[in-house]
């Protein structure tokens, strides 16, 4: 059994992993929380899946004529400059967005749009518009925008009309703006629940951040770890081992704990 040596007698030996180890696992029974590794917020995903893309490829997408005129009108709206500028002719459509105080331009959320005309897919409304703004433009078909008949038929058939008659034809899909809200409701737990996921990011974070600070001050008040940046160097590279992340983003939660706590020094810190 290997005999568990005292703190006091590192002080003259030069062991000085077995030293950060040991350290280490002292620190570590004065939390109960533990590590956790940190991840990156999950972005959402708005490319398609291969039940999509097996869909669209059929011409099965579930979207109507009065709804690719909507998202025709936004698409003219985003060739000219402004997304809303024809957007706001539709009848009922204006319950959905809001006018810019500054410049009066309309605004609509993809969210809101995909309420107002009654989709269920927000993803829908970027894809349709980025299709309708590439033939508008003349780029055509493109890797990331595949053409599909349905949207290349509406875009022949709206080219002949003037906004005002696509305008018309978008009013028959407008929903109620109080009782459609799916798509609205969805932006909304989305947010709220990304913002918590950062918030425990964020924790986590400050966790690693103060052990980090704790680890450096244990081992400062060893000789072996007096010169300038060494308490910091070792204290970093133990911590990103056990947490199996890299020493810069370690480095980088430090950081952001002293300076949280405004005892960010030359004293606390040492950038090497």
């Amino acid at each position: 059994m290997k005999k568990i040596k005292l703190f006091e007698n590192y002080s003259n030996e030069n062991y000085e992993n077995e030293l950060v180890d040991f350290l280490y696992e002292r620190l570590e029974k004065r939390y109960s929380n533990g590590y956790f590794p940190i991840y990156e917020d999950d972005e959402e995903e708005i490319n398609l899946t291969s039940g999509e893309r097996a869909a669209m490829s059929r011409d099965n997408q579930v979207i109507s004529r009065p709804q690719l005129a909507a998202l025709y009108l936004k698409a003219l709206g985003r060739a000219e400059g402004e997304d809303g500028a024809y957007l706001v002719m539709i009848d009922g459509i204006k319950d959905f967005g809001e006018f810019d105080p500054n410049t009066r331009a309309f605004m609509i959320t993809n969210p809101a749009l995909a309420d107002a005309i009654g989709l269920e897919s927000t993803g829908t409304i970027s894809r349709t518009v980025n299709k309708f703004v590439n033939l508008i433009d003349g780029v055509g078909e493109t890797r990331g925008e595949i053409l599909y008949p349905k949207v290349v038929k509406a875009f022949e058939v709206f080219s002949t009309m003037n906004p005002v008659q696509i305008s018309n034809l978008a009013g028959d899909c407008i929903q109620n703006a109080n009782e459609y809200t799916v798509n609205r409701d969805k932006a909304i737990s989305s947010r709220d629940s990304s913002a918590k996921r950062r918030e425990e990011i964020l924790k986590k974070e400050d966790l690693i951040g103060q052990r980090v600070y704790s680890l450096i001050n244990d081992l400062k008040r060893n000789d072996l770890f007096k010169y300038e940046g060494k308490a910091q160097r070792m204290a970093i590279g133990k911590i990103s081992r056990e947490i199996q992340e890299t020493e810069d983003k370690v480095k980088e939660y430090y950081k952001k704990y002293l300076i949280a706590r405004k005892i960010f020094n030359s004293s606390n810190f040492y950038d090497e």
